[in-house]
């Protein structure tokens, strides 16, 4: 049996495989668009609690490809080895993220090891070729072919090293895209190698790295680079992340990667990227992105290839792309007075979020939406935030319905903050601009929204009353029911099962 820690990502597919957390397709799939579509199906019949799929054969490649090993939260919390896995809800994994992110004591060094599983096999030169990899163009309006579960590391001769999650645009078999924007950490890594008046940035793009490290490549950290996401990581897994020096650049890269691009990346040079149809749900037009080019691919004996389709709610790309609130919670703790909790819902697609508060006095509600709205996570990314009361699960949209349409006089709680730069993939966005800086399409336009959502006091500004109560049960009556419920003799549908199979697959 499979215990913790996974040190790679073949040790967990076997433990989903134990646990009946991974689905086998045997039949022979002929396009990224036919995955895609059973992707699509298989989360519209079992929603955010979908098994992982391996795809054992994919037409014209030999390496197999799995989806969805990250897309489920009970999934996040057996790879930390969190109790109770299986019904580990956002909520739960929010609240481990954070702990750990919060206790620095608990980060690890990371562990520097002479050869690793990750150099089985080196090649250089026009033998560093992406065709043996199952890297396909997933949806017929996206640009090209995509690497969707990346790890990009570069290092910092001051800061170290920096590892990221960002989309890969594979051009043709040894030259790619990264979308390196200034509200990236690499864009700023890029940004000073730029400064410095580098010509090349040597960066590494491992893909099938330890199962913790998917939590901390897409997370925001309190500090860019200095190895973060490895020590992080550490404090995840339980025990060092083990690194090893890529075979033709001075970067550090997860021993136990499936496959490792090394190459160089050009400050200067650009190139359209795009279309993907990204964790937003829409298909963005092209954007100008620094260009990649690869001269050293390592990769295991008999690699593994962990992707992820796009586009649906429940998937992969979604559920991962809401991993970089964890840090900007924390910022919440310490800047909102009266702070409880804050969740950003994947129906927001990112761009939303709602804030528990206690409110201690008039206005603090909307002093609360302004504070999120000012953070970097909310500034870069987010179109609108949310202030509620404590009374309201910030987790249960239906709450948070409730307390807009009972708890908001539009003219007096909504708050329209002007036009501003933001992170460029943003379907909302009125215009995208090219930073004349960088060439790189670095902004997208548009402007921010704040709800003061909270229950009124009387004497708040030109309110003459006060926000009545909710007509529920008394506490201590919902408590002594609950408690003799089965004396009632009042019974429950059965819990509604999921289905494991795609019968037409299997």
């Amino acid at each position: 049996m499979i215990r913790l820690p996974y040190k790679d990502i073949r040790q967990f597919i076997s433990k989903l495989e134990d646990e009946g957390e991974l689905f086998r397709v045997k039949k022979e799939m002929v396009s990224g668009d036919e995955i895609s579509a059973v992707m699509w199906e298989f989360y519209e019949r079992t929603g955010i609690n979908s098994p992982a799929v391996m795809f054992e054969k994919v037409k014209g490649y030999d390496v197999p490809l799995v989806e969805g090993l990250f897309q489920s939260y009970a999934r996040w919390a057996l790879a930390m080895d969190m109790p109770n896995w299986r019904k580990a809800t956002i909520r739960e994994t929010q609240a481990h993220l954070m702990a750990k992110m919060e206790n620095t004591k608990e980060w690890k060094d990371p562990k520097i090891v002479s050869s690793a599983s990750c150099h089985e096999n080196v090649l250089q030169g026009e033998k560093a070729s992406l065709k043996k990899f199952p890297i396909l163009k997933w949806h017929h309006d996206e640009g090209g072919p995509y690497v969707m579960l990346t790890g990009w590391i570069n290092k910092d001769p001051e800061w170290g090293h920096n590892m990221g999650m960002y989309r890969c645009h594979v051009y043709d078999e040894r030259t790619t895209g990264v979308v390196a924007t200034e509200f990236q950490d690499i864009g700023m890594m890029i940004a000073r190698a730029r400064l410095r008046g580098e010509k090349e940035v040597e960066l590494a793009n491992a893909v099938g790295y330890p199962p913790v490290l998917h939590f901390c490549a897409p997370m925001k950290m309190p500090v860019i680079a200095r190895d973060a996401e490895f020590k992080y990581g550490g404090a995840l897994l339980g025990e060092p992340i083990e690194l090893v020096k890529a075979e033709t650049i001075d970067v550090k890269v997860p021993a136990t990667s499936e496959l490792v691009m090394e190459g160089k990346l050009s400050p200067t040079e650009t190139r359209d990227e795009g279309p993907l149809c990204e964790w937003m749900g829409y298909c963005e037009e092209k954007v100008k992105t620094p260009v990649f080019r690869i001269h050293c691919l390592t990769h295991r004996n008999n690699p593994v290839y962990p992707s992820a389709t796009t586009g649906h709610i429940y998937s992969e790309n979604s559920t991962l792309s809401v991993l970089p609130r964890v840090a900007w919670i924390s910022t919440l703790k310490r800047s909102v007075t009266g702070f409880r909790d804050a969740v950003v819902p994947l129906e927001g697609r990112l761009y939303g979020a709602v804030i528990q508060i206690k409110k201690r006095y008039p206005g603090w509600g909307k002093q609360a939406v302004l504070n999120a709205l000012s953070t970097g996570f909310g500034q870069a990314i987010l179109s609108w935030a949310i202030a509620v009361d404590e009374d309201i699960d910030i987790y249960n949209w239906n709450d948070v319905l409730t307390a807009l349409s009972t708890r908001v006089d539009p003219e007096l709680d909504v708050i329209i903050l002007p036009a501003v730069a933001n992170a460029p993939l943003a379907p909302q966005g009125r215009a995208r601009l090219i930073n004349p800086r960088t060439g790189f399409t670095d902004y997208a336009i548009f402007s921010k929204m704040g709800i003061d959502a909270t229950k009124k006091f009387a004497e708040e500004d030109r309110r003459q009353r006060p926000t009545p109560n909710f007509s529920t049960p008394s506490p201590e009556w919902r408590r002594k029911v609950k408690e003799m419920w089965s004396q009632y003799g009042l019974k429950l549908p059965e819990e509604h099962k999921r289905d494991y199979f795609l019968k037409i697959y299997k």
